[in-house]
């Protein structure tokens, strides 16, 4: 048996807190730009098992629909990304919105609008 407090080192509260200050940010300033457009969403930051956290977190707001945005991802990334949204899929019944994002810009854009760009 390991115990993983042997193994894996304690986070310092304070880099633990400016972490979630800067997702916090990242996340408001999305709503915002939401906002804009006549959307509303709710940001939430917590910490704990992922997939465990964003299924409790749903049932306890009630929400109608889960959305999560899949940046370009490899390796381990999108190993761990692609466990957690079928991990999401399977403990919920809610309906799981997953967008695929491309790079560009300030930040990250999502492919919401149709492509206008003429086709040769």
């Amino acid at each position: 048996m390991i115990n993983i407090g042997d193994t894996v080192p304690a986070l310092d509260k304070q880099v633990l807190d400016g972490e979630i200050k800067v997702a916090r940010g990242y996340l408001e300033r999305l709503q915002a730009r939401l906002k804009k457009k006549g959307l509303y969403a709710d940001v939430h930051v917590r910490l704990g098992p992922v997939v465990t956290t964003i299924v409790d977190l749903a049932v306890r707001k009630k929400v109608d629909l889960l959305a999560s945005m899949s940046h370009r991802r490899s390796g381990l990334s999108a190993f761990f990304y692609r466990i957690v949204a079928a991990g999401v899929l399977h403990r919920t019944e809610r309906p799981l919105l997953i967008v695929r994002s491309v790079a560009g810009g300030k930040g990250v854009r999502t492919r919401a609008r149709p492509d206008t760009r003429k086709r040769k």
